[in-house]
């Protein structure tokens, strides 16, 4: 059975606002971090994930 177009379209919508606040979260994350540090690496590469998987969207 066909998935209902709309519902797919509101999950889409609904994951992207996760990534979002995910994204907006790791940011504060990273502010609180020593650059340099690998804790302010480990959490860049999570940003880069995160936007790289807001444009595949």
């Amino acid at each position: 059975m066909a998935e209902n177009p709309s519902f797919s379209y509101d999950r889409v919508i609904l994951e992207r606002e996760r990534l979002c606040n995910l994204l907006d979260s790791k940011k504060e994350e990273l502010a609180m971090c020593k650059p340099g540090s690998w804790m302010h690496r480990e959490v860049q590469v999570e940003i880069d994930e995160i936007r790289r998987r807001l444009n595949m969207s």
